[in-house]
C-alpha cells in the first residue's frame, strides 16, 4: 500500500513539473495546434520542435511518456545512473574510459577521492591542484541539464572559474559553497570539436536500448551537441546550444538546430558563433565508440535504457556520465523515434506507449 502511495505521489510530482514547464514556456503556439499537442501528451513547444500534425503525432515519443513513464524503466537500478559518483565507480576505466573523480564537496566539507582511498581535504588542496595545471569540473552529483557546472583552471598563476578570474580566497569560498558535488578531471576534447566551438565541452549523446528478442543492446539514436556563447562552459540544448544529427552507420554529422525558445530558427551547416563547418564532419573513432558502448551496455542488462554522454578525445573517447531517462526532444528534432520498429517494440515492452 505504501509502495503504491509513493508511486502515485511520484507521478503527481512529475505531472506538476510538466505543467509548470508548459506554463513557463516562451514558445508561442496557436491554440488549435496547442490543443493537438496537449491531447496527445506533448508540451506546446514540442509542436514547434517536431512540426506535429494529425498524421505524424503518433510517430513521436510524447513528453508525458518521457517524463512520467521512461523515468522508471531502469527500476531499482536508477541510482546507478542518477548518481554521477556511483556511475563513475561502476563504469571505471576497466570497462569504459571515465574522468577521474578527485574530490567530494558538501557544505564546506571536502574529501579527496583517489582510487579506494578517501581523505579529508581543504579548499586549498583543490586550489593547489589547479595551480599544478590540473583543470577541474565541479558539478552536482545528481541532476542534469548542465546546471551548476563550473570549470576551474589556472593560467600563469591566475585562477579562473568559467573563464572569470578569481583570487585564491574567492575560489576557496566558492568551493566551500558547493553542496553534494564532485570535482572531476577536465576532459580535453578532440581537435574537431575544439575547432567548431572551443569554449564548451561538446559531447555526443548516444542512447542504448535493449533488444529483448536478440538478448543484446542496440544503439537507438545519437546526436552531437555544441555549446554557444550563451551556454559556456556546457553544450546544453535547452540553454541555447546546438543539436546536430549523427548518422549511426558512419558517424557523419548533419545539420544543427537550436531549441525554439532561443528565438533563432532554422538549420545550421556551420556553427553560428564561430562559422566553423559542422555538416559533413565524421566523428573520429565512431566505430570503436559504438563497439565499446555496446560491450559496456551488454554487461548491465538491468539498465536497458541509457543515455551516454561522451566526449571524443585525441586518444579515443571518455564517458562523462549516464542518463537514466534521456531528453528526447534534442533527438526527435531530427526525426521521430517511434518510426524505428526496434524502438517502438522496446517502449511497448516497457509499457511506455
Amino acid at each position: 500500500m505504501l509502495n503504491l502511495a509513493w508511486r502515485l505521489l511520484s507521478v503527481a510530482i512529475r505531472l506538476r513539473g510538466l505543467i509548470q514547464k508548459e506554463l513557463k514556456s516562451k514558445v508561442r503556439v496557436p491554440l488549435a495546434k496547442r490543443l493537438l499537442a496537449w491531447r496527445h501528451g506533448f508540451l506546446s513547444e514540442s509542436q514547434v520542435i517536431y512540426g506535429l500534425d494529425k498524421e505524424n503525432v503518433g510517430d513521436y515519443l510524447s513528453d508525458f511518456a518521457r517524463h512520467i513513464k521512461t523515468r522508471n524503466m531502469n527500476g531499482k537500478f536508477m541510482p546507478l545512473l542518477d548518481n554521477k559518483l556511483i556511475f563513475a565507480k561502476m563504469f571505471d576505466n576497466d570497462l569504459l574510459p571515465t574522468p577521474r573523480v578527485l574530490f567530494w564537496l558538501d557544505g564546506g566539507e571536502i574529501f579527496s577521492l583517489r582510487g579506494n582511498r578517501v581523505a579529508v581535504a581543504a579548499p586549498s588542496d583543490v586550489v593547489r591542484l589547479c595551480r599544478d595545471n590540473v583543470r577541474l569540473v565541479i558539478k552536482p552529483v545528481d541532476g542534469g541539464g548542465g546546471a551548476s557546472v563550473f570549470r576551474l583552471e589556472a593560467e600563469h598563476d591566475r585562477l579562473f572559474v568559467n573563464r572569470g578570474e578569481k583570487t585564491a580566497s574567492d575560489l576557496e569560498s566558492f568551493l566551500k559553497s558547493r553542496s553534494q558535488s564532485i570535482a572531476v578531471e577536465f576532459v580535453q576534447q578532440h581537435g574537431y570539436a575544439e575547432q567548431i566551438f572551443p569554449l564548451s565541452t561538446n559531447s555526443l549523446r548516444i542512447v542504448t536500448m535493449w533488444d529483448y528478442r536478440k538478448g543484446c543492446p542496440f544503439i537507438a539514436a545519437a546526436v552531437h551537441r555544441f555549446g554557444r556563447n550563451q551556454t559556456i562552459p556546457v553544450d546544453n540544448w535547452t540553454q541555447g546550444g546546438l543539436s546536430v544529427s549523427v548518422d549511426l552507420d558512419r558517424g557523419c554529422l548533419g545539420k544543427g538546430i537550436m531549441h525554439p525558445s532561443t528565438g533563432v530558427p532554422g538549420w545550421h551547416s556551420a556553427h553560428p558563433d564561430t562559422g566553423e563547418q559542422i555538416e559533413g564532419i565524421v566523428v573520429p573513432g565512431w566505430e570503436r565508440i559504438c563497439t565499446q558502448l555496446l560491450q559496456a551496455a551488454s554487461t548491465v542488462p538491468f539498465l536497458p535504457y541509457i543515455g551516454w554522454d561522451i566526449v571524443v578525445t585525441d586518444v579515443g573517447f571518455t564517458v562523462l556520465e549516464g542518463n537514466n531517462y534521456s531528453d528526447v526532444n534534442l533527438i526527435q528534432v531530427h526525426g521521430p523515434l517511434l518510426r524505428d520498429p526496434r524502438i517502438e517494440t522496446f517502449f511497448r515492452h516497457h509499457r511506455v506507449i
